[in-house]
């Protein structure tokens, strides 16, 4: 593991990451909605970085990652599957502080 951590540390530093980092969207019309993070790149040592910790959720996670560069250097990952959706939100909710209401009202 690139973060050198267990599962329950990661998800630790996840529900962290995405707290800062990260957003949910829910459409209710179309009973759909996904969870991703999104980071913008600067510098190289930096990119690299970032993409691992990237490609990292994606292995322990599950979902996509894309990278853009066109206005800016971009990374997102991001899980579309609602059951893998509600499973990272379920996974990450006992760890949040700041948008713990946020995850709690996508998974009612």
């Amino acid at each position: 593991m690139v973060l050198n951590m267990n599962h329950k540390e990661f998800i630790i530093w996840f529900a962290g990451f995405w707290e800062g980092e990260g957003s949910i969207y829910i459409h209710p019309k179309q009973n759909s909605f996904f969870i991703e993070v999104c980071q913008s790149i600067t510098g190289k040592n930096r990119a690299k970085t970032v993409k691992r910790c990237f490609f990292e959720i994606k292995k322990n996670l599950g979902g996509h990652v894309y990278e853009y560069s066109n206005p800016c250097k971009l990374i997102r990952w991001r899980c579309y599957k609602k059951e893998c959706t509600r499973k990272i939100c379920n996974d990450i909710l006992p760890y949040l502080k700041l948008r713990k209401k946020e995850i709690q009202n996508m998974l009612a």
